[in-house]
């Protein structure tokens, strides 16, 4: 199943030229990833039956041979559990971009887990997953509802929903064997480091933009229901003083 939140390209034409047996659900502009993950869970529901799963995937993704059933097999052994993979950067697969998400609330710190992803078969003791290829139990959206669509409209509704997830009792691992490779740069906008500089129309787009991993709204409502509240204001001051030091790459030439 493909969500086409309305592409201007020939995106559609060439799904049903081959691969005619996709269903393609097409959306607004205005759906963002929450919304278009969102209609697509609703279809699959009513035609899901019961131990099956959906394996969330973004068109910046694509897997390496033997993903799938190594997704599968890990499932197997460990049921009631979303199993997250490690993407790799497409243009070099030896550099992990991903595999997991770890929070440390008391210093607050968010480490993906680059190097457990080359060292460990599977990766345990998470609190999110990214919508990258997270392979999700059935029976978790019967318990902790949709994705959030309205809260997070794009961004950070992957690790909302399935730090959700952990919340209501599911674990959360990762596949080191089930390997992404990954167009970092297609994802959105970023920044790219302390040392960049950018004009004041760049630097408003990553504060605020809504393509925007950067976000300050979404890291701020994500604190809001996910951070422990006996460090919630630790987190919104520390995320105030990496905006104001350029923490996250936003500087005025």
């Amino acid at each position: 199943m493909v969500i086409d939140s309305d592409s201007d390209d020939s995106t559609r034409e060439r799904i049903k030229k081959y691969y005619p047996r996709t269903e393609i659900i097409r959306g607004t502009k205005d759906w963002w990833w929450t919304r278009a993950m969102y209609e697509g869970v609703i279809k699959v529901l009513k035609q899901a039956q019961k131990g099956d799963f959906i394996l969330e995937m973004n068109n910046d993704c694509f897997p390496v041979s033997g993903y799938l059933a190594s997704l599968i097999q890990t499932a197997k052994k460990h049921p009631r559990c979303l199993i997250g993979s490690v993407s790799v950067r497409a243009q070099k697969p030896s550099q992990v971009v991903e595999a997991g998400i770890r929070f440390d609330w008391k210093n607050g710190r968010v480490y993906t887990l680059p190097e457990e992803a080359k060292t460990k078969i599977l990766i345990t003791g998470l609190d999110a997953l990214p919508g990258k290829g997270t392979l999700i139990p059935l029976e978790v959206f019967g318990k902790i509802g949709n994705f959030d669509k309205d809260k997070f409209p794009h961004y950070i509704a992957d690790y909302e929903f399935s730090h959700r997830a952990k919340m209501n009792g599911f674990d959360l691992l990762v596949d080191t064997n089930a390997i992404l490779k990954h167009y970092w740069e297609a994802t959105g906008i970023y920044s790219r480091g302390s040392s960049e500089t950018y004009s004041p129309g760049r630097a408003w787009k990553i504060l605020i933009g809504r393509k925007s991993m950067n976000n300050i709204t979404d890291w701020l409502k994500f604190l809001g229901v996910a951070c422990p509240k006996e460090y919630l204001l630790t987190n919104y001051w520390l995320l105030f003083k990496k905006l104001i030091k350029g923490g996250m790459a936003v500087r005025f030439k």
